[in-house]
């Protein structure tokens, strides 16, 4: 499969898990989830998916709740997108953010003592 097509299939399902985890899961009180990247197979076999979550220290029990939920999210992918073959997700949480905050922290520190 060409680089271009896994690149749009990519876009969909980021687009339409996005929408299916507003729609379709209960999240905890101030839990807010965010799908940062998907990688998907070149055959479809599989589609690594990149979560965020907000607040930062909540980043394990979204990844728990997404991963509980993944039969659901796959079925509801299926019904939306109509791939040949749906891939199977693979959750992964995404830190960028928190190495952010500690890149930060430490600039901070740095000019306080400099």
């Amino acid at each position: 499969m060409s680089f271009e097509r896994v690149q749009r299939i990519n876009a969909l399902i980021r687009e339409e898990l996005g929408a299916l985890i507003i729609r379709e899961l209960e999240l905890p009180p101030n839990l807010m989830i965010t799908i940062t990247g998907v990688n998907t197979s070149a055959d479809l076999s599989y589609a690594d998916i990149s979560i965020s979550a907000l607040p930062i220290d909540r980043g394990e029990d979204a990844l728990l709740l997404m991963t509980r939920a993944h039969k659901l999210l796959r079925k509801e992918l299926a019904k939306k997108l109509r791939f040949w073959k749906m891939p199977s997700l693979r959750f992964t949480l995404d830190t960028t953010a928190s190495h952010v905050d500690q890149i930060d922290a430490l600039i901070d520190k740095i000019h306080e003592e400099g």
